[in-house]
Order: C-alpha cells, then structure tokens, then sequence
C-alpha cells in the first residue's frame, strides 16, 4: 500500500469506525473521482511519451504535477480520517492492468524517451501511485548506464464499485492534454513522416478537443510505422480514439489537412501492415462520423 492506512476504532468494542456523515462520504468520493482524472491523465501523457507527440521536459513536468495532485489528494485523506474504504479503492484506481502494462512498456521503453534511470523509475511509481515510494522529483538530468529493471505485473485487482462517470468539481484542475511548445512538437527523427507528423500535430491543437480523434489516429499511425509502438498498442489506442469520436463531425476539417491525410494514407498503405480500418479512415476521414459502429481489428 503507498500509505500508511490507520485503523479507527472506537476505544470501546474494537471495531472500525466508519463515518456515517453524508458530507465525508461525498467528499472522498469526490477524492475518487479525481484521482481517476489524473490517472487518465498521466496514461495519456506517457502514451503521448512514448509516441514522440511530447518530449521528456515536457513529461516530466507533468508527471510532477500529478504527483503534487496525487500527494494533495493523500494528505487531506489522511488529515480528514477518511475510511479504509478510500484507501483500498486508492490503491485499485492505480492498479488496473493497462497501467500496470504500461508502466512495464515504459521501463523497458526508457532510452526511446531519453529519460534517465532515475527518472523512469520516479515516473513509473507515480504511475501506480505509490508516491511515498517516489519522493520528489528527481533532479538528476545525467543519463545513466544501468538499465532499471522491468516492473513486476500484478494480478487485476477485484473493481471498485465506485466507478463514477463524471470528473470532479473540487479541487485543482488537471487537464489530459500536455501544454504546446515548440520544443515539445519537434519530432525525434526526421524521415518520410516528419511532414505529416507536423501538420497532424498543428491540425490537432487547430481543432476543438471533440474533434480532434481522426488526427490521433492519424498520429497513432505515424507513431507505429516509425516503430514507437508495437501492432497491439495501435489498436487499443486506436479503437479508444474511435469511442471518443463518437458525435465529432469532420466538417472542421480543412482541405489541406484531407490532402494530407490521403497521402500518408498511401505511405501507410505501402507497408502492408497497417490495418485497413486506420486506412480507410485518412482516406475518408468521414467514415469517423457516419454513426456507423467502427473497429480496429488485431
């Protein structure tokens, strides 16, 4: 367990003492909720990582401030005395498996994003949201020579009940979407992708977030035919890319960007391992927004 949970007991029958008050359990619902929020959040970067869509600056950043949002989140539990409750639903919030997947991908991926063997394992731990085991950030910017060790899997934990569908409206704003800057769009390598890899990019900050999933697909295939991600990472993320586009409508597309996407639909189609689907869809990116039911097979 990252923390320490501490029993409460009445002093008298020995049993534990669980709030009845209305007020306390909406609040560390509410904690719930927002830790769920910027474990969304801090998947998504390190995806983003891992693609080449933002650097390590940028990452690291980030990752810090979801570890002050997580460490909040921890000491005003512990302050409040919330039940043991919160703290088992803590701990499975941060150990689901596609978590525990990715931050084996990251440990074994660490040189690709240029992170440091400290820094990998600070990411990693916050990751699962063992921020006590994390400490502060590391400072270290000298790569080192020893390769960390791969993360140990764990089982897939029972669910939670509470799995709430609306993100909170206490607390600090954490956002999914890492902050623009020039040196974060600059891509690793440059190669026949770079063009479509900086157009999709500036497209992607152009749009509306509702609009916006054809282009992560997009760059979804970028990412995989210069080798960032493997087949299996592709359609996951791109079939989570296709239940998010439900409702976007293409029309804020401008010709250019259709252009575009139609000849790295070609440069995708040569490799001959690229599923149909990501290809139909550049092609004719309003396949997105028939209302058909579209998926990305393995």
């Amino acid at each position: 367990m990252p923390v320490a949970v501490r029993e409460r007991t009445t002093g008298r029958t020995g049993q534990a003492e669980f709030p009845e008050v209305g007020g306390l359990r909406e609040e560390w619902i509410s904690s719930l909720r927002e830790l769920e929020v910027i474990r969304d959040a801090m998947v998504h970067v390190t995806r983003n990582l891992l693609m080449g869509i933002v650097d390590r600056a940028t990452y690291l950043d980030l990752m810090t401030r979801y570890y002050d949002g997580i460490r909040r989140i921890l000491l005003n539990a512990l302050e409040s005395n919330y039940p043991n409750e919160f703290f088992q639903s803590y701990s499975e919030v941060f150990s689901e498996p596609s978590v525990t997947k990715l931050v084996t991908f990251l440990m074994m991926s660490y040189e690709r994003a240029k992170l440091t063997h400290k820094e990998v394992r600070w990411c990693s731990l916050v990751l699962q949201g063992n921020v006590a085991d994390a400490g502060p950030p590391p400072v270290q910017t000298v790569p080192e020579e020893t390769a960390p060790k791969p993360a140990a899997t764990t089982a897939e934990p029972p669910r939670t009940a509470l799995r709430p569908t609306e993100p909170p409206v206490k607390g600090e704003a954490v956002t999914t979407e890492a902050p623009r800057s020039a040196a974060a769009e600059e891509s690793v390598v440059i190669d026949e992708y770079t063009e479509f890899f900086e157009h999709l990019v500036a497209e992607r900050d152009r749009l509306p977030e509702r609009e916006r999933p054809i282009v992560y697909i997009g760059l979804l295939g970028i990412a995989y035919a210069r080798g960032r991600i493997d087949r299996e990472v592709l359609v996951k993320m791109g079939n989570e890319y296709l239940e998010r586009a439900k409702g976007s409508d293409v029309v804020w597309l401008n010709e250019r960007t259709r252009s575009v996407m139609k000849r790295l639909a070609s440069v995708l189609k040569r490799r001959g391992d690229v599923p149909k689907l990501i290809i139909q869809l550049l092609e004719k990116p309003e396949l997105i927004s028939s209302g058909r039911e579209l998926r990305i097979e393995e």
